[in-house]
């Protein structure tokens, strides 16, 4: 059950300051998971504001700024058209003639041509570099299974030009050298980032992730609620 629910349930309505801004209901703990009718605290807006501040919370100093100016957190809620989508497919949507065409055919096994079974085969088998990083794999088949991802999708990342074949005696100089070259994932975490409440500048995602004890799979979603910026 949702904590402000939980407080209503008990002690009744939340109540509202002059401006129209409900009151907050602060986890005296820290820990937003324990929602305790003891742990849970009615203030004020400002009250809380002031408590996150003291402990240096810059994150949760951001979002309750927001609530206090009364600038919605765009991706909160879903958007009218969401909603009227998520109702469409409860209710089920017939699937156009050719849509189901292809869906029948993925699940009979749709064959690939020969052009791209041999470049599949091609990227599978061959030594590749990643044209930024420098690091080598052995193989397009090694390369997936470190990076996370399938060989087809490493045939479309050589296309684009993120990865190039390599001969075998280039990867083995390569291979042979005492450097460890940090293979990133994800591009987004090489980017600068901003925090847009102290404009504090981080030279990468990664490394305002660690800075905030936050994990670098989740910066994503602080920059979509403009808790960080690329810059």
């Amino acid at each position: 059950m949702n904590y402000r629910k939980l407080w209503e349930k008990h002690y009744g309505p939340i109540p509202v300051d002059e401006q129209g801004r409900s009151y907050e209901i602060h986890h005296v703990d820290g820990n937003r998971k324990n929602n305790s009718l003891e742990n849970l605290k009615c203030i004020t807006i400002e009250d809380h504001y002031k408590i996150h501040l003291e402990q240096g919370d810059e994150i949760a100093c951001h979002a309750i700024r927001l609530r206090m100016e009364k600038e919605t957190l765009k991706g909160w809620h879903h958007t009218e058209e969401m909603k009227e989508h998520f109702s469409k497919i409860r209710k089920g949507v017939k699937h156009s003639l050719e849509r189901n065409r292809r869906i029948s055919s993925t699940r009979t096994g749709m064959k690939h041509s020969e052009e791209t079974k041999t470049k599949i085969g091609e990227a599978r088998k061959t030594a590749i570099i990643h044209n930024e990083t420098g690091a080598v794999f052995e193989s397009g088949k090694h390369a997936a299974k470190i990076l996370g991802l399938t060989p087809g999708t490493i045939t479309g990342r050589l296309k684009k030009g993120e990865f190039s074949f390599i001969t075998k005696q280039e990867y083995e100089k390569r291979s042979k050298t005492k450097i460890q070259l940090r293979i990133e994932k994800y591009s987004t975490l090489r980017k600068k980032v901003q925090h847009v409440a102290t404009g504090e500048v981080y030279e990468s995602a990664a490394e305002a992730a660690k800075t905030f004890n936050i994990a670098p799979s989740n910066m994503s979603y602080y920059v979509r609620k403009k808790v960080f910026s690329y810059i």
